[in-house]
């Protein structure tokens, strides 16, 4: 085989390649496979050994799609080492590492608890797997992609609204807050106007500080929600702009190829009738 071909397998599907689609559902349900023992606190020997199959197989996975990363990447000067830093590549690897590092040292010792739950909450992550493989995912992709300059910018703004609020608060009522990320805790949860209550001012002019902070945060959450649905429009109106031109183009297509039909038909009408005139005069004559 091929590593064109292993490419095409280990790729997203087309429509008529049964291996690639084949493939594709197996990884989604490997998918499935890796995050059910999630559910559950204790895990039995065939949990453990299944979570060790699963983890090999998407560690094959992860090298098969590394072998072939410069048909996915053409354009790329050195396919084989940006692969490793794409989204993708970054969060299979970190599910990947962990698992194995915790069923190493489970065969030569017993892990550290904490480690053990680290590399189980990582495992989560590998539902990212799955989302590639949803269309309107890829339409998401293409809009934030665009907008990623002035979403950039937002980000920033409610970064720097978030330390402002915490420092002022901070200053303000530093008996309430036992430390500065106990204010920057309060103030993310004041932005995005969720309001736990757990932490909250004492004074009047913490609570107006609070008052301002909630308001000013609706408008702040608010920016990337316009920005993300005008890039939809934008995304939507695109691919029917598209669809259009695809279907005037098989219009077009379909013309030239019924004027073929005719001039065909046209030729072989003509060469009928100058056959039957030469048979005609060929009888005058005899």
């Amino acid at each position: 085989m091929t590593r064109k071909r292993l490419y095409e397998i280990v790729a997203q599907g087309e429509r008529r390649d049964y291996a690639s689609k084949a493939y594709d559902v197996l990884v989604i349900l490997m998918v499935a496979a890796s995050v059910v023992p999630l559910m559950f606190k204790r895990w039995s020997d065939q949990m453990v050994e299944g979570d060790l199959l699963v983890t090999l197989f998407f560690c094959a996975d992860y090298i098969l799609r590394w072998v072939t990363a410069d048909y996915a990447r053409p354009k790329a000067k050195h396919p084989f080492l940006t692969y490793v830093f794409t989204p993708m590549a970054v969060v299979e690897l970190v599910t990947i590492v962990p698992v194995l590092y915790v069923h190493a040292l489970s065969t030569f010792a017993t892990p550290a608890l904490s480690l053990l739950r680290i590399a189980r909450a990582l495992r989560g992550l590998r539902l990212i797997r799955v989302l590639p493989f949803n269309s309107n995912f890829q339409r998401i992709l293409r809009v934030l992609r665009r907008e990623r300059d002035v979403l950039g910018a937002v980000l920033m703004i409610g970064v720097v609204y978030i330390f402002a609020s915490a420092i002022i608060m901070f200053s303000i009522e530093p008996l309430n807050f036992d430390t500065f990320f106990d204010a920057v805790y309060w103030a993310t949860i004041t932005l995005t106007t969720v309001g736990y209550g757990d932490i909250s001012p004492m004074t009047d002019l913490g609570r107006l500080v609070s008052m301002v902070s909630s308001v000013l945060g609706i408008a702040v959450i608010a920016l990337p929600s316009g920005i993300i649905t005008s890039g939809f429009i934008e995304e939507f109106q695109e691919d029917m702009r598209r669809r259009d031109e695809q279907q005037d183009q098989e219009l077009v297509s379909l013309r030239e190829h019924l004027s073929a039909l005719r001039q065909e038909a046209e030729r072989e009408r003509l060469e009928r009738e100058a056959l039957e005139s030469y048979y005609s005069n060929y009888e005058d004559l005899r």
